[in-house]
């Protein structure tokens, strides 16, 4: 999911997740079911990386956007931590990005009724051994939805 497209929001983004928490604004539909459109992901900066795991939602710059995207993989290579993400609706995993464009990790969010929950809630934790465990049930599901909700637009 995107957020806004600005540099001097990217550096504000990222001086203010130094001292605490920042809600971002998610537009797109890349992380469907998970996360939807309008809905704000809060985001905590992550100090250490030994506190990301696979599965997680991270935020991250690519080009002049953040990003939210779940973690697929994380690999150390030599002096570099390169980070494979993609969005939960997405058929492709995004290219492999390093841990310095990681701005942190989502650590709730904020749903369009203005509830807030937790990455730790039931939901959360179901949706992240769906699309980390199980992806081909996942994707399979998401194509019969796909199929339906043209069906009866038909009718």
């Amino acid at each position: 999911m995107k957020s806004a497209q600005n540099i001097d929001y990217l550096e504000l983004t990222k001086t203010l997740l130094a001292e605490h928490p920042v809600e971002i604004l998610l537009k797109g539909m890349s992380m469907f079911p998970t996360l939807k459109e309008g809905e704000r992901a809060v985001i905590e900066q992550i100090s250490d990386l030994k506190t990301l795991r696979k599965g997680d939602i991270i935020a991250f710059r690519k080009d002049a956007e953040i990003i939210c995207h779940r973690v697929l993989k994380i690999e150390e290579t030599g002096d570099k931590t390169l980070i494979t993400t993609a969005g939960d609706n997405n058929n492709l995993s995004d290219k492999a990005i390093e841990f310095e464009d990681v701005y942190g990790k989502m650590i709730s969010h904020k749903t369009k009724k203005g509830l807030y929950q937790s990455s730790g809630s039931l939901k959360m934790k179901f949706y992240k051994v769906l699309f980390i465990n199980l992806p081909w049930i996942t994707k399979k599901f998401y194509k019969v939805i796909q199929k339906l909700k043209k069906l009866i637009k038909k009718q």
